[in-house]
């Protein structure tokens, strides 16, 4: 924006200083000079500014067509300069705007990378977690297996020392029952009797 207006104010000072000269020139044609040689002198000395400020550029040659056909050029020239910065702003709006979806890509798969990290560092903490709680059971069961074993293995002392017991008793009830009972030789009463057949009588 400020290149175009710098070019503008460039054309409309030029233009402005080639109006006023036509103009000038066309006052001091229209009079009559006080003399041929001043008026001369004077024009030279208009050009000679002219050229110095312009560059090398003849008054004397413009006429209103020229002038007009330099309008033209200007008017087709700041055209071309917006054209031209239109299109420059929309390549850099463009470019602004490829940037701002680069950008917005690169944080979406920031954002993306990040979540799938997330996500994995949680899967592998409810492994670990599940791993711990199957390890846990495994373990809990192994006590309670042995702890169903080891009373299987006093109920069965228990029973055999009962049962051992009680064989011993019923032995020891056995004898007492012997002793007590014990058989006595049986006496015929009539072992004293004599028998007189026996004896011939």
């Amino acid at each position: 924006d400020a290149i175009i207006h710098s070019t503008n104010c460039d054309y409309e000072r030029s233009l402005h200083f080639r109006e006023l000269d036509l103009a000038e020139r066309r006052e001091e044609v229209s009079t009559v000079s006080p003399s041929k040689d001043d008026w001369k002198h004077k024009q030279e000395r208009k050009r000679k500014e002219q050229r110095e400020a312009w560059g090398e550029w003849d008054a004397d040659k413009i006429d209103d067509a020229e002038l007009e056909k330099i309008r033209e050029w200007n008017r087709l020239l700041y055209n071309r300069i917006h054209e031209d910065a239109a299109t420059l702003l929309k390549d850099s709006e463009e470019s602004d705007e490829k940037a701002m979806l680069d950008l917005a890509n690169q944080l979406k798969e920031s954002v993306e990378r990040r979540k799938a990290e997330r996500e994995k560092k949680e899967n592998a903490e409810n492994e670990r977690t599940r791993m711990i709680k199957m390890w846990k059971a495994h373990r809990r069961a192994q006590i309670e297996e042995r702890e169903k074993e080891r009373r299987r293995e006093e109920e069965k002392e228990t029973e055999d020392e009962e049962e051992e017991n009680m064989q011993e008793k019923t032995t020891v009830d056995e004898k007492e029952v012997t002793v007590e009972g014990e058989e006595q030789p049986v006496v015929d009463p009539t072992d004293n009797v004599e028998d007189p057949v026996a004896e011939g009588i």
